[in-house]
Formats: C-alpha cells, sequence, structure tokens
C-alpha cells in the first residue's frame, strides 16, 4: 500500500471513530480528547526529552520519566473535568494527583534526560487546557445541554483550513512563510486557508445558526492562529530532530501532528466566545 492510500485510509477509519465517539453520548465524547490528550502529552514530551543527548550524541531514551509526564496530565485533564461536573470520581483524581507530586517531590532523580517542572507546565496549558475546553464549548449554547455539533464546526474550520492551505500553498506558493522553520509553507497558502476556513464559516453560519454571525470571526481566528500551532509544533520537532511527533497515526504521523492547529487556535476560540457570545 502506498503513502496516498495509507493516508487516506487513516483518516477514513480516523474520522469514523472520531465521529462516533464525538455524537454517541458525552461519555465517549469526553473518552474521545481524555485519549487525545493523553497520546499528544505523550509525544510532547518525548519531543523534549529528545533533545537530550548522550556523551555519544545518541538521545537519551527516559520512558520512565515521560510516562509519568503524560500521566500526570492526563490526571489533571480529570481532576478539572470531574470538578466541573461534580463527579464523586473527582476526589479520586485529585488523590492520585497529590500521590504523583508527593513521589516527585521525594525524588532526587540523578538521570540526564529530565525536565523542569515548567515544562510539565507548559504541556498542560498547550495540549492539556485546549482539549478540556472542547467539552466547554460542547455545552455552550442558550439551553446548555449537551451539543457536540458546535465542537464539531470548530474542526471543520481547522479542517477547511488546512485544506486550503495545502492546495492553494502547492498550486501558488511561492513565497516563504517561515523558510528556517518549515520551507514548505508559504504566505500564498496561509492566505489561501484563511479564505478557505472563512468561507466555510459561511457555511456554518447558515447550518448552524445559533453562534450566527460569530462563525465568521472564528474562522478569522482559527485561519490566523491555527498555522501558528502548525509552526510551533515544527518547531518542536526541528529540534527534536524528528519528522514526526509519534506514529499512532499512519501516514499521518502522531497526534501532535495532527490536531497542532486545534490546540493552539482553540483556547482564543473559547475566549471569543466567553466575551463576546
Amino acid at each position: 500500500m502506498n503513502n496516498l492510500a495509507l493516508r487516506i485510509l487513516t483518516a477514513i477509519v480516523g474520522l469514523a471513530i472520531f465521529g462516533f465517539m464525538l455524537f454517541y453520548r458525552y461519555e465517549t465524547f469526553a473518552i474521545l480528547f481524555l485519549v487525545l490528550n493523553l497520546f499528544a502529552l505523550k509525544e510532547f514530551y518525548r519531543l523534549l526529552i529528545q533533545r537530550f543527548k548522550t556523551e555519544d550524541g545518541e538521545p537519551i531514551q527516559n520512558i520512565t520519566a515521560s510516562t509519568t509526564y503524560f500521566l500526570s496530565g492526563t490526571l489533571l485533564y480529570l481532576l478539572v473535568l470531574l470538578s466541573v461536573f461534580y463527579s464523586i470520581w473527582y476526589l479520586v483524581a485529585l488523590g492520585l494527583l497529590l500521590v504523583y507530586f508527593f513521589i516527585q517531590h521525594q525524588k532526587r532523580s540523578k538521570e540526564k534526560a529530565d525536565i523542569t517542572l515548567a515544562h510539565k507546565v507548559i504541556g498542560w496549558i498547550y495540549i492539556t487546557w485546549p482539549f478540556l475546553i472542547v467539552s466547554f464549548i460542547a455545552f455552550y449554547n442558550n439551553n446548555g445541554l449537551f451539543q457536540p455539533i458546535n465542537v464539531l464546526g470548530i474542526f471543520l474550520l481547522v479542517w477547511s483550513n488546512d485544506v486550503f492551505a495545502y492546495f492553494v500553498g502547492k498550486r501558488f506558493g511561492k513565497t516563504p512563510l517561515a523558510s528556517k522553520i518549515s520551507p514548505k509553507k508559504t504566505v500564498e497558502g496561509f492566505m489561501g486557508g484563511l479564505v478557505g476556513s472563512i468561507v466555510f464559516a459561511i457555511v456554518l453560519m447558515l447550518a448552524l445558526p445559533e453562534w450566527g454571525k460569530h462563525w465568521l470571526v472564528l474562522g478569522a481566528i482559527i485561519g490566523i492562529v491555527g498555522p501558528m500551532g502548525d509552526l510551533l509544533e515544527s518547531v518542536l520537532k526541528r529540534k527534536a530532530g524528528l519528522k514526526d511527533s509519534g506514529r499512532i497515526l499512519p501516514g499521518h504521523g502522531g497526534v501532535l501532528d495532527r490536531f497542532d492547529a486545534f490546540l493552539l487556535a482553540t483556547p482564543f476560540v473559547f475566549l471569543y466566545l466567553l466575551w463576546v457570545v
């Protein structure tokens, strides 16, 4: 199977699973983003740890460290989500998180490939917070009911931006956008993606009238901020010396590779919804 066929097959299967878990019920919705958060955190800390080298110049594989880092982020995800919905499991998540921090405080690791608390917090803000936000967006409507269709709308804007940027950039791209970070990205591709997200926002404005003209603003936000998320992940991969953040999605790389634009754009989308809608 060639790479294009593999990418298409992965996309079809992935979208089918994504759509089912998104709409079936809130429990599957929450599990979907919990799992995505877990894999994205794992890949993020792997990229950071990959930068540490041995005396021979080989990357240090600190599997234990990266595992505890992404598990702590997943516990944090559960802690916030369960507290918002007043679940008794909140106490369990809180207890496990406190135990984790106690163990980390007592531990005096001599591993060279260790990262700081600041790195951990950055991972939680960069990854865990956006994946938490989608639950709030799903309930952000006039009735306060679970409506994942609005979350799908956000993803459709992100994907339309990505698709338009790819094809416009491939056909007309000449001016580098950030040549030292990602040589293939062009200003023409960026503008094409921005137009694509705004055009699709018009479709959403007609299909999902509750947010009305606000979809246009959201399309503009995603069209501008989304590509910056792609460039940010490119910086992380370049510093780590890796082409992809992971291999969980055959033909597409890792979760970070597929959700980088979403991760940076979603907090800005939510802030706009809080302040204006």
